[in-house]
């Protein structure tokens, strides 16, 4: 079973896997100051988008940093439609997370199922194609359809 308690969220309420029990849940840990982290955050937001709420929840943990730094990258880009999430780092232990970004996804069941180090395009492609084979057949619609 994959870790359960995974940061605070934006009001500082405690943010959990199991509160998504029954949706594909994936888990992005990283860092404003990481280039990588900043690519990755969009092709998330855009994923969600494309499947939807009802099937899948993206939960993007803050790894660590000073609460004005993940505040201000929030401010800046509010077109990330994503769960935000910090992490003081104990989630960070769970998951064995020792850099960013890193992809976890986590099955309807709550059973860690993937795990994705660093980023690259070849990375992204592999992740949509297991992420794609998890989902339920109602999700595989087009972004804006």
């Amino acid at each position: 079973m994959a870790p359960d308690f995974l940061g605070l969220d934006r009001r500082g309420r405690p943010v959990k896997v199991s509160d998504y029990r029954g949706k594909l849940v994936v888990i992005s840990f990283w860092a404003g100051w990481c280039g990588p982290c900043r690519r990755e955050l969009p092709m998330l937001s855009t994923l969600l988008k494309s499947v939807g709420r009802e099937h899948l929840q993206v939960i993007a943990v803050n790894l660590n940093e000073p609460q004005r730094d993940y505040d201000e990258f929030l401010r800046l880009n509010p077109g990330l439609d994503l769960s935000f999430v910090r992490d003081p780092g104990s989630a960070a232990r769970y998951y064995g997370v020792r850099t960013v970004p890193n992809l976890f996804v986590v099955d309807r069941d709550g059973k860690l199922v993937q795990a994705h180090r660093g980023y690259s395009p070849e990375k992204i492609e592999q992740f949509v194609r297991e992420l794609a084979a998890l989902l339920p057949p109602q999700a595989a619609r087009k972004p804006g359809g």
